[in-house]
């Protein structure tokens, strides 16, 4: 059996240094806090680098012979936060690597640098006192490392003198020492300006796959109280980005890179019965440095706690300046019961998988959100959401969906004037619902006021709001805005490229649909954008190629036969037209299906009267999309029915 370590004091490789007695890792001047078994299990790798360190050996050094179970977990957890901690990775290591189904290597050259008492015993073996300095000696060397100066073993009565002339140097040069820190400091580059930071989603420590929500959830409200720090200080990118990055093996050089991120802050998190641990880490991009780490135990029903602690913290050590206001806000949270917390962060996790039967889950779940805490206001905002696009999506009858999701709105923000998520559902459905715009326009604004970086409020003001109302230059830059919150949003790209078809500029639609293709390129709603502009520019035949991949993506939704139908009588194939239209037609005694999807249908077969019968149907039923900037009803726009119906649906 390999020797026990010998405990070296301090450690160097590369551009750390451990120091073993404190259990910090240092480069640049950072400091990283870890607990006590990621330090020893470092002390054994650089004890020995270049050398297997077995599995065994680390068992039988650091954990009782009785817990196989929890050493496994224990020594994959501390090698994933040393690697976390020194930047390094599982592929391609520069300091810890993997030996498959043996232990462990460390790469790197290490000096070490022992404590006083075995450098003393070391040299008193190898020299008498008479050979020795009686100042500063070298320290035995071990396993063929250099090893650093230390004070050697015959200091006697001169040591004091020493450190007393070292201690009196080191408060002559404090003062100067703080007066350069604090110069350099208010010099540093982001002492003043904005910054950008994306919170990649916690890993999941539970080995439960079934806790994904419990991660993703966390993650999610880590991502809203740091949007809400101080939005002219702090960009915060949004979560459907940071989503996108979730077990995707990029390096953090690579992740800011493409979202011009400054800082990334990550991390993994467990709940254990009544109990949450996290680890997270705050990560300088362009330095690839630690700036702040921390570990955190605690009670299930303090995870609200949990995610004020990190974020007051990420905005110390970035340097934000929170105001009285922010921190009151930050400290004044509503106390939530855990069993309505936990619902809650299921639903969610539910409502984001878009899909009806995630919609009707998300639902039952934020309904047992709120029989744990009737006054839970964010459980209200996710039955408004949940409702909306239940109807939205056409897996439930508008008229059926949208009051309950207007309800839900306006009860979210009777008790939590903030919420910037219920202003944004609630706007959507007075323009949509109500055709009242006003309101509408209002109520988006609300919402950007108290969440600047919403995305959601954002796009939806563009798409819903200022393009239907030929706005389009507003409209693409508030679109825009959207994308710099969610650079990699497959959804907000679609939507940019929405403005820029109802603004009629075909070529930058294609251009930004085909951009959002090269990241996920079966997303539909990229496909439709792209196959309506096809359609402007003449290109029947290329749109009927995207639509039909589209219906074949879909299962065959009646959305996307629609838009097939839609392509193959203007392309002149009216047979096929027909033939998905007599579908549609037979499906309306089975489901709910959008009149205005027969209406799409009718207009492009060139028959006005049941095209415009169908609007009229859609306009009654609440579910009216933007007619009056649509190029697809170009041909009804001299007609007094359409025109009747523009004015009906306003705004005047």
């Amino acid at each position: 059996m390999h020797h026990l370590p010998r405990k070296p004091k301090v450690a160097r490789f590369g551009l750390f240094e451990a120091d073993f007695e404190q259990f910090i890792l240092t480069k640049g001047g950072l400091r990283i806090k870890l607990q006590d078994q990621p330090f020893q299990v470092l002390a054994m790798l650089v004890d020995r680098p270049g050398e297997v360190v077995t599995r065994e050996e680390i068992r039988q050094r650091l954990w009782p012979s009785d817990t196989f179970v929890e050493f496994d977990d224990g020594l994959n957890t501390a090698i994933k936060k040393l690697r976390a901690a020194l930047n390094d990775s599982t592929d391609n290591p520069r300091f810890i690597e993997t030996i498959p189904r043996r232990g462990y290597r460390f790469l790197a050259p290490v000096t070490t640098q022992v404590s006083v008492h075995q450098s003393e015993a070391a040299e008193t073996r190898k020299a008498s006192p008479s050979d020795l300095s009686p100042e500063i000696a070298p320290s035995a060397t071990s396993n063929g490392n250099s090893s650093s100066l230390v004070l050697g073993a015959r200091h006697g009565a001169r040591r004091w003198p020493i450190i007393a002339v070292v201690i009196l140097a080191l408060c002559i040069a404090a003062p100067f020492s703080f007066l350069f820190k604090r110069k350099m400091l208010s010099r540093h580059p982001f002492a003043s300006e904005r910054v950008t930071l994306i919170v990649i989603p916690l890993d999941n420590l539970s080995g439960d796959p079934q806790q994904e929500y419990f991660s993703d959830g966390i993650t999610e409200e880590i991502t809203t109280q740091l949007a809400l720090l101080d939005p002219n200080r702090l960009g915060v990118i949004g979560r459907l980005t940071a989503m996108s990055y979730k077990h995707s093996g990029k390096d953090i050089a690579q992740i800011g890179k493409e979202v011009a991120a400054n800082y990334v802050l990550e991390g993994s998190i467990r709940r254990e019965y009544n109990r949450v641990r996290a680890t997270v880490q705050l990560i300088d991009v362009a330095t690839q440095t630690h700036i702040w780490a921390e570990e955190y135990d605690r009670d299930l029903g303090d995870t609200l706690g949990l995610q004020r602690e990190i974020a007051t913290a990420v905005a110390d050590h970035i340097r934000i300046q929170l105001t009285a206001e922010q921190e009151h806000k930050l400290a004044s949270a509503s106390a939530i019961s855990a069993e309505a917390h936990d619902a809650y962060l299921r639903g969610r996790y539910e409502w984001n998988k878009r899909s009806g039967e995630g919609f009707r889950a998300a639902i039952a779940y934020f309904e047992e959100a709120l029989q744990k805490q009737p006054d839970y206001a964010p459980a209200c905002a996710g039955l408004a959401d949940a409702y909306n696009l239940l109807g939205e999506y056409g897996f439930a009858a508008p008229e059926d969906a949208y009051p309950k999701a207007k309800a839900y709105a306006e009860k979210a923000l009777q008790l939590d004037g903030t919420l910037a998520e219920a202003y944004t559902a609630l706007a959507d459905l007075e323009i949509k619902y109500d055709f009242d715009w006003q309101a509408g326009a209002k109520y988006f604004l609300e919402a950007i006021r108290w969440d600047p970086s919403y995305a959601t409020a954002h796009l939806w003001y563009a798409e819903d709001y200022l393009s239907h109302l030929g706005r389009h230059k507003e409209a693409i830059s508030e679109a825009k805005r959207a994308q710099e919150i969610e650079p990699r949003s497959p959804i907000v790209g679609a939507i940019v490229a929405e403005t820029f078809y109802f603004a009629r500029d075909y070529d930058h639609a294609i251009q930004e649909a085909k951009r959002v293709l090269e990241i996920e390129p079966d997303f539909l709603p990229a496909l439709e954008r792209l196959g309506w502009a096809y359609e402007q520019k003449g290109k029947f035949v290329d749109a009927i190629v995207v639509f039909r991949r589209a219906c074949d993506l879909s299962g065959g939704s009646d959305e996307m036969k629609t838009q097939l139908a839609h392509a193959y009588a203007l392309s002149g194939s009216t047979t096929e037209a027909r033939t998905i239209l007599s579908d549609l037609l037979a499906a309306t005694r089975n489901h709910y299906v959008s009149p205005y999807f027969l209406a799409v249908i009718y207009t492009a077969l060139g028959e006005t009267d049941s095209a415009l019968d169908w609007l009229e149907r859609s306009y009654r039923m609440h579910d009216l999309p933007p007619i009056r900037v649509e190029p697809r009803f170009d041909s009804l726009r001299t007609e007094r029915r359409f025109q009747e119906l523009i004015r009906k649906s306003g705004p005047n």
